[in-house]
């Protein structure tokens, strides 16, 4: 699904929006990660290999987010690190060689953009400029939000988690206003 689909624009959108809106702040994470995981699912709907590479991802950035976060050793940074620029480059690597319909079929859109969020996650909290995500959703809604999934740019985990905050989800005319002046320009651009 792209973002000037009619698909996203007519109905994925309004319904997300609706959803966000009747929602109490306290919950309001909880809907962007349903509505992001949606947003993934339909993007790669005839390719469950790539939606189980996302939750492997999210699941291994919770785990490496609190060994890094607990341990503290140098060795933890390392083997993250190896691990997640490894995943990327052999992602990249098949990319090139697989042919489009096994590419389409089997290799993860935005995987690029989740590893590096992955990856800021855990560097953020080793560093101390963030706080250990509070829950496996936490860092699967950090990890799948779909406003930067396709497109990007990657945010760093730090800014992403005091904007998630509930009290920093409220809902109000000017920010609506600002949000459809900042989507219709990214639209325009876009098409």
């Amino acid at each position: 699904m792209l973002f000037t689909s009619p698909g996203f624009l007519l109905l994925f959108l309004p319904v997300m929006l609706g959803a966000y809106t009747l929602t109490p702040p306290k919950y309001r994470p909880r809907i962007i990660c349903l509505f992001s995981l949606a947003f993934y699912a339909l993007a790669h709907f005839g390719s469950p290999a790539s939606i189980l590479f996302l939750l492997i991802c999210a699941i291994f950035t919770y785990c490496a987010t609190f060994a890094a976060s607990s341990v503290r050793k140098t060795w933890v940074m390392v083997f993250v690190t190896v691990v997640l620029l490894g995943a990327l480059a052999v992602l990249r690597y098949l990319g090139v060689w697989a042919d489009e319909e096994a590419a389409r079929r089997y290799l993860p859109i935005g995987a690029s953009f989740y590893l590096l969020a992955a990856f800021s996650c855990i560097s953020d909290v080793r560093r101390g400029d963030a706080k250990m995500p509070g829950s496996f959703l936490d860092t699967l809604t950090y990890i799948t939000y779909f406003p930067v999934m396709i497109a990007g740019p990657v945010v760093k985990y730090k800014d992403f988690s005091n904007a998630i905050k509930p009290e920093n989800m409220r809902f109000s005319a000017a920010g609506v206003g600002a949000g459809v002046i900042l989507f219709a320009r990214g639209f325009i651009k876009r098409v």
